[in-house]
């Protein structure tokens, strides 16, 4: 019988190794179950081999249709790791605070929003369970915030707004001091943190408004401070930001309604620069740079090349553009009309950005 230092060392080197072999997966299939299943005293297990296995469970399951994880083994896995580590949480390092976070967001998956108002709705229908479990983390990652790495902030951000706990005033205090404290410090935060911390505290504008909020006022203060922070660092470390990293950056400024002449000098700036690698780029970070560039006001001889290139790719490439990229591509045409005349050419000089970082490493990496 492996002794649970030994079950989660083994699940998270399995992980770290990647292994994918039928015998690795059915390894950590019956790992979980000794855990759901009570078979295992959990008080027995430390914090940071809770923390291990909860995470090679995300990173082992299965994916389903709104990225989280199928299964209702997944369910009973959350829910015993969670009341084991709920009663003893300050004993966790912040490194397995963050990896318990992205853990659950994980397998929960993306809370789909489809309008304010049924915002609440979605809030009540989770997991009782996880969601006070995740607003207790929010709050002790909050009052140990400076413990933590710029990584293991953007990841408990990008956590709490992927499971739908915007509506929750613990994550909504996390993500406003976390705004606010990285706001001076992103110099020191990767490309992938700040894009991360950006989307997260963007999400946060629409779930503010949907309920009134007496801290309205500060939320605000500190994610207009982000936000601009978050441009200047785009601009004078570009070379170090890759195309996704960009476009999520100016997606949040544009949901963020940040409308300074630092956010428009960026959105100038990558409108043109994409404009120069439209063969290069996919269809959707076209569209996001271009639609996000047009709601800051981006002038439209600057943004008209993008959009007739865009226009070409989207007739000429396969497979086709999916229903959300013609939406998109609907209100791009309709904020700024595509035409045939010649218009200046740009002097910005295109500087050669990393490659594109495939989803799911955006979301993981530095855990370890």
């Amino acid at each position: 019988l492996l002794t649970p230092q030994c079950l989660s060392n083994s699940l998270w080197a399995i992980c770290r190794l990647g292994l994918k072999t039928p015998t690795a997966a059915e390894f950590a299939r019956l790992c979980a179950r000794e855990v759901y299943h009570g078979s295992r005293d959990l008080r027995l297990f430390s914090p940071q081999g809770l923390a291990n296995i909860l995470w090679a469970s995300a990173k082992l399951a299965p994916p389903s249709t709104n990225g989280g994880c199928q299964g209702g083994h997944t369910k009973l896995l959350c829910q015993a790791i969670t009341a084991a580590a709920e009663y003893r949480i300050l004993d966790f390092q912040p490194q397995e605070l963050s990896m318990l976070a992205w853990s659950l967001a994980k397998l929960q998956g993306r809370v789909q929003k489809n309008s304010r108002k049924g915002f609440a709705k979605r809030q009540r229908s989770k997991s009782r369970g996880t969601n006070c479990f995740l607003a207790c983390l929010a709050e002790v990652a909050c009052r140990r915030l400076s413990e933590f790495t710029p990584q293991g902030i953007s990841n408990i951000a990008w956590a709490l707004t992927t499971a739908g706990m915007l509506g929750e005033e613990e994550a909504r205090r996390f993500l406003t001091a976390a705004a606010l404290g990285a706001a001076c410090q992103l110099a020191d935060f990767p490309p992938q943190a700040i894009s991360n911390l950006c989307w997260a505290v963007s999400r946060m504008s629409w779930a503010i408004e949907f309920e009134a909020n007496p801290n309205e006022n500060i939320r605000n203060m500190a994610r207009n401070a982000l936000m601009e922070a978050a441009a200047r660092q785009a601009l004078h470390r570009a070379s170090e930001f890759n195309w996704q990293d960009h476009s999520s950056v100016l997606c949040s400024l544009s949901r963020a309604r940040q409308q300074t002449s630092t956010t428009n000098r960026l959105a100038t700036q990558l409108v043109s620069w994409a404009t120069d690698k439209c063969d290069k780029l996919n269809t959707q970070t076209m569209l996001n740079i271009a639609l996000s560039a047009a709601r800051l006001s981006v002038k439209h001889e600057v943004l008209r090349p993008l959009v007739i290139q865009i226009g070409d790719c989207i007739a000429s490439r396969t497979p086709r553009a999916s229903k959300t990229d013609l939406r998109q591509w609907a209100e791009v045409q309709n904020r700024c009309p595509a035409s045939n005349s010649s218009f200046p050419s740009c002097n910005w000089r295109t500087p050669e950005l990393p490659q594109e970082r495939c989803a799911e490493s955006s979301s993981i990496a530095a855990l370890q």
